[in-house]
């Protein structure tokens, strides 16, 4: 770089220019717009003091450098295999466990609701509503005769009735089902 005493700033701070401007003005060759700043970076096709060439030096950001975005890549990549297999692995014992044969939906006439009851057969909102009066007037239901007591329930309705009900389960196994097939049963 030369220093050119005719430049001066009203500082009195010389301005540097780069070596390719003589004392007398710029290069026949170059342009002003061609020139470039001490602050700004190298050019791809100039290499730095140690020899590296421009393009493969790095300002230290992890975007820049290709290491950093294949490293990246990789892992994603691999996440995802390792989801894929773990997501497939999933798929194929769920596929496994599938219920065989029909099955049917059970209710506990102890613990459903109207709305519950008023879906079996032959019972509708009032009846059911007189199921749960008289449960919770004279105790749980212990068999299907106990049904018998509820004015509207006669043989029709409980044969109607009868393979969809149960007198009984334990309040804690409603809670959570143990396996996945507990509130079914086998049709007769």
């Amino acid at each position: 770089m030369l220093r050119n005493p005719e430049l001066q700033s009203h500082h009195g701070l010389q301005q540097v220019l780069p070596k390719s401007v003589s004392e007398k003005g710029v290069a026949p060759s170059q342009t002003l717009n061609s020139l470039q700043s001490p602050t700004d970076p190298p050019h791809e096709d100039e290499a730095h003091v140690d020899g590296t060439p421009a393009r493969e030096r790095s300002d230290g950001s992890l975007i820049d450098r290709p290491d950093v975005i294949r490293a990246v890549a990789t892992i994603l990549v691999l996440i995802n295999l390792v989801s894929l297999v773990g997501f497939w692995r999933l798929y194929a014992k769920a596929r496994d466990q599938t219920l065989q044969g029909p099955l049917r939906f059970v209710t506990d006439v102890n613990s459903a609701p109207a709305s519950e009851l008023s879906l079996l057969p032959g019972i509708g909102y009032e009846l059911a509503n007189r199921i749960v009066e008289n449960r919770e007037m004279t105790g749980p239901y212990q068999s299907l005769d106990d049904l018998n007591r509820v004015r509207g329930i006669g043989p029709k309705t409980l044969a109607q009735i009868q393979p969809m009900i149960v007198f009984g389960i334990e309040s804690d196994s409603l809670s959570l089902p143990q396996s996945p097939n507990q509130n079914f049963v086998d049709p007769p």
